[in-house]
């Protein structure tokens, strides 16, 4: 019987499901690639080389809080466009926020250059000024993102 060859799509679901299965039995398994949005879907640990040099290595987690300058935020405004305007206007004229970028759905995405301190008290003063927050959340971590500032040559920022 002459089964249809697996589309390219399919095939890279089923591989996907089997890389689970088995890591799920605590197989070892090393993938080299550079789609890194899927090696972040499937990863526990992941190493980053950069012209033969291992820069950084461990889960993404790790990585993320020694190498990310800063961090990126979004908040979920309570209300309709007029809250969320005023709250925008409220956030980009705060010196911590490095960018305060408004999102369709109603979020506002924040830059912020400092810790996890300057970002409670950005919250704590968003909130104080009467703008209701129904949620202040890292963006999820982007692996791309944080390959490029951790390949960014000396003195360069991404």
């Amino acid at each position: 019987m002459n089964r249809p060859r697996a589309s390219t799509p399919r095939a890279r679901a089923e591989l996907r499901e089997l890389l689970r299965a088995l890591r799920s039995m605590g197989k070892t398994i090393l993938i080299s690639s550079h789609i890194l949005p899927e090696l972040e879907e499937l990863c526990t640990a992941v190493a980053i080389i950069d012209r033969g040099r291992v820069l950084a290595s461990g889960r993404v987690e790790d990585i993320e809080r020694r190498f990310r300058r800063g961090s990126v935020l979004r908040a979920k405004v309570i209300g309709g466009p007029e809250e969320w305007q005023a709250a925008h206007g409220y956030f980009a004229a705060v010196p911590e926020v490095a960018a305060a970028v408004p999102l369709s759905d109603g979020r506002i995405e924040l830059a912020i250059p400092g810790d996890e301190a300057t970002s409670a008290a950005i919250l704590f003063g968003a909130m104080s000024a009467g703008h209701g927050i129904a949620s202040f959340a890292p963006v999820a971590s982007d692996l791309e993102e944080l390959f490029l500032q951790i390949t960014a040559p000396a003195g360069e920022e991404r």
